[in-house]
């Protein structure tokens, strides 16, 4: 699904067809994506597994900078120019990290460079779950230049006007808070 409305973008799909080796781990993901024009983006990640096991939910941004710092609940980037805040809504049993160059327990951390692979610095943001419940992991993504560094927050519920999905409010101070759902 995409579609434009009152300056917002969004777009929406879904993968079902497992993670993991011979793709055994089952887990319908569903990404909705909302770009709101000139300011920001919210993504959202809902994924639903299909057996009563805990899972670890990870969700990975590759990150062009150098010293990224993650945060309690996000990640912010330090350079000359253009940065990225990013930040998750805050959820019980959430981590934030920064990785590069890993290779154990799995590889991440890498991009390619030509035609070799170097390490490159990403955020990896998680969650662990027992059971068959939605997991809703928001986060919102705002570029800032080094002299007006964003302030705004994030704060998910579920919506009852969508059942399972989420809704999740963003304030920044000085504009009016929007509730995307």
């Amino acid at each position: 699904m995409f579609k434009t409305i009152d300056g917002i973008t969004r777009f929406r799909g879904t993968y079902n067809d497992g993670y993991g080796p011979q793709a055994h781990l089952r887990v319908r993901h569903t990404r909705s994506i909302f770009f709101v024009h000139g300011r920001y983006w919210v993504i959202i990640d809902q994924a639903r597994p299909v057996d009563n096991k805990e899972h670890l939910y990870e969700v990975l941004f590759n990150l062009n900078s150098l010293t990224p710092k993650p945060k309690a609940t996000g990640i912010l980037t330090r350079r000359r120019g253009s940065n990225l805040l990013m930040v998750a809504a805050d959820q019980p049993n959430q981590t934030v990290e920064v990785t590069q160059g890993q290779i154990e327990p799995v590889l991440r951390g890498w991009k390619r460079g030509g035609e070799t692979v170097l390490p490159s610095p990403t955020a990896v943001v998680g969650i662990r779950r027992h059971g068959p419940a939605t997991v809703r992991r928001p986060a919102a993504s705002h570029p800032w230049q080094q002299k007006n560094r964003p302030r705004h927050r994030s704060n998910s519920y579920p919506s009852a006007a969508t059942g399972t999905r989420v809704a999740v409010k963003v304030t920044c101070p000085g504009r009016k808070s929007l509730v995307l759902k």
